[in-house]
């Protein structure tokens, strides 16, 4: 995501490759794909609506990206807004409305989520998580709902970290392990701070070779 603005930044503020990718090269065939397994027209299609985070939003919707480059972090939108599928490439024509979003970073995405998990009609608190290019924490209380939201890709990919985890360290394959609610069980990435924990948690496996030797021992 961070990505994502730095380019559009560069390029004046909003960036047109954006937009035509993720319509040309990814929603459009994706939808094409759709229509062609439930077979029907795309030209039959008589509504649609989107959900993403803030800056995905804007990137579909071809605005500028410049508002969440720094400080006080002003999109161009957060409401809800009306556009005409053809306006913003689509070849056919048809009511598109992108689903408003919580914040600037905090997008339509995660609020869809809450909808559509069921956890607005939940007793008591409930925590959704969204892991993605963008995380997103929604915690429902007693009280009302409280929301955050971070660029959580560079902490998968080791990217842009001047401490902790390097990029290298990560090697295939992984296994990708749950806890399970004890935080002495939770275990610490390598190289982590000793007090941030996790509750997903990278583990590296043995390489074939290790593995393949501590067969041989078991078998011996």
């Amino acid at each position: 995501m961070l990505s994502r603005i730095d380019h559009a930044v560069a390029v004046g503020g909003a960036s047109p490759d954006l937009q035509s990718s993720l319509v040309e090269d990814s929603l459009g065939p994706l939808i094409q794909t759709l229509c062609q397994k439930a077979g029907i027209q795309t030209s039959s299609i008589t509504d649609a609506i989107s959900a993403g985070n803030t800056v995905m939003q804007h990137s579909f919707a071809g605005a500028k990206l410049s508002g969440f480059a720094a400080y006080p972090f002003a999109p161009e939108f957060v409401e809800a807004q009306k556009l005409d599928s053809v306006s913003i490439g689509f070849p056919e024509s048809f009511p598109l409305e992108l689903a408003a979003n919580l914040g600037p970073f905090v997008g339509a995405d995660i609020a869809v989520g809450a909808l559509a998990s069921g956890m607005l009609e939940l007793d008591g608190p409930a925590l959704l998580i969204d892991f993605g290019t963008n995380g997103e924490i929604l915690l429902k209380t007693d009280d009302g709902y409280l929301a955050t939201a971070t660029a959580a890709r560079p902490a998968f990919e080791g990217g842009r970290f001047g401490t902790g985890l390097h990029r290298r360290r990560i090697r295939l394959p992984l296994r990708l392990r749950q806890c399970h609610g004890d935080r002495n069980d939770a275990r610490r990435r390598p190289g982590s701070h000793p007090h941030h924990r996790q509750c997903l948690a990278w583990r590296r496996l043995p390489s074939p070779s290790v593995r393949q030797r501590s067969r041989n021992r078991n078998t011996s």
